[in-house]
């Protein structure tokens, strides 16, 4: 199984506390799950099977993002969304 280790930062590179992150896979074996961020603007989506997801990261001072990710088999995916 693969996961998704990600941040979410500012146009300045400054972390984002308490952004919400939503997953949504094309597969069924996953149902649509969140992650909030911590304090260093992280989040972790892990038990992935392979496939295309959907993340759309909303943030209530800096807006909404949509990125859209492939996994393969035993991945681990680093990723970092950052706000214009």
């Amino acid at each position: 199984m693969s996961e998704i280790i990600g941040r979410v930062l500012t146009s300045a590179g400054a972390p984002i506390n308490g952004a919400i992150v939503l997953f949504v896979g094309d597969s069924p074996a996953h149902d649509d799950i969140a992650a909030v961020t911590n304090d260093a603007g992280e989040f972790r989506f892990a038990g992935l099977a392979p496939g295309h997801y959907e993340l759309l990261v909303n943030s209530e001072w800096h807006g909404l993002r949509r990125v859209v990710v492939t996994v393969g088999r035993d991945e681990s995916i680093p990723l970092v969304v950052q706000f214009d």
